[in-house]
């Protein structure tokens, strides 16, 4: 038994369009200038969110600082008010803007 070998010839005319060298390179290359550009835009993007998290850090970091200035207010407004109602203060008006004092005690005015 004797093997036949079977020799195909392919002639240009029968090469496809999809099995020319040049348009399987040409499809390669886009292919690849496709994924250049679709890693360049996630690049791009990437540093673009990290910036903007800077600027987001940086924007908590200062909201942080007023509201620890807002407590304080809030701390010194409480102190405030609790010496405004104390009876220290209320005797202090008394003396200074209403010239009150005890019985026994003597006012003297000394005037320039």
């Amino acid at each position: 038994m004797a093997k036949q070998t079977e020799e195909k010839t392919v002639y240009y005319s029968e090469v496809t369009k999809a099995e020319h060298p040049a348009l399987r390179w040409l499809k390669k290359f886009s292919v690849f200038i496709f994924v250049v550009a679709f890693m360049g835009a996630c690049l791009w993007q990437i540093f673009d969110l990290k910036a903007q998290g800077k600027q987001l850090d940086q924007t908590v970091g200062q909201l942080q600082d007023q509201i620890e200035e807002e407590k304080e207010k809030q701390l010194q407004i409480k102190v405030d008010l609790e010496y405004y109602q104390s009876d220290e203060y209320k005797e202090q008006m008394a003396r200074d803007r209403c010239k009150l004092i005890y019985p026994g005690e003597f006012l003297i005015n000394i005037q320039k």
